[in-house]
């Protein structure tokens, strides 16, 4: 059985830094056997941890009539890179697909957020390089962020992307909330997309795992 990758963080609050970053048309690359994608997921490294995931995409049958005709978007890789035991500046890459038949015709401002394994909130900050709306049909692009990051004490932390509707009466009503077209990414309960899970060691290290 093939399992989605996910990861835990141990993070303070997180300073904001400016963010920079941007996009680049990318190919999809997908593997597996037996016709279906295999995810992998990998947290290595001590003095700079290197989060690398790619992911599946959900079965056809997950997903209602309505939403087989709209937009279908599909995170295809992630990568997160910093240095835990001090402050140090995160790098973000995140690759995405639409799958769909349509573009997304609002646009979304899409958040990365780290929680703790009780759901307190740690870091949720915004990254505005990525804009769904410049995904039409078929088309694959790869959107980068890079900010400020705190040193990180060991502990497990969840991270998440938080897609809220526009609309600000909306915006924290789950409901409203744009899920991913991945195998167990999209969290229709909390209205958070899962993306990875790993476990920050005392000193710096890392600890990964493809278990949520």
């Amino acid at each position: 059985m093939i399992r989605s990758a996910c990861f835990f963080l141990s993070v303070a609050m997180l300073q904001c830094g400016p963010i920079v970053g941007g996009e680049v048309q990318k190919q999809s690359k997908q593997t597996g056997s037996h016709g279906s994608t295999e995810t992998k997921c990998q947290a290595t490294g001590k003095t700079e941890i290197r989060i690398d995931c790619a992911y599946e995409a959900a079965p056809a049958t997950t997903r209602t009539p309505e939403e087989q005709k709209g937009p279908r978007i599909l995170l295809n890789h992630a990568l997160i890179t910093f240095e835990p035991a001090h402050e140090s500046r995160m790098h973000i890459e995140l690759t995405f697909t639409n799958k769909g038949s349509m573009a997304l015709a609002e646009a979304r401002t899409v958040y990365i957020e780290f929680d703790d394994e009780a759901g307190e909130n740690h870091i949720r900050r915004p990254l505005p390089h990525v804009d769904f709306k410049k995904l039409v049909p078929g088309t694959t692009l790869t959107f980068t962020a890079n900010f400020l990051a705190p040193a990180l004490q060991a502990g497990h932390y969840h991270a998440y992307l938080w897609i809220p509707s526009p609309d600000p009466k909306s915006k924290f009503d789950a409901a409203h909330n744009l899920l991913l077209d991945n195998e167990q990414v999209a969290d229709r309960a909390s209205g958070l997309n899962r993306i990875a899970v790993i476990s920050v060691e005392a000193g710096g290290g890392s600890r990964g795992s493809d278990d949520h």
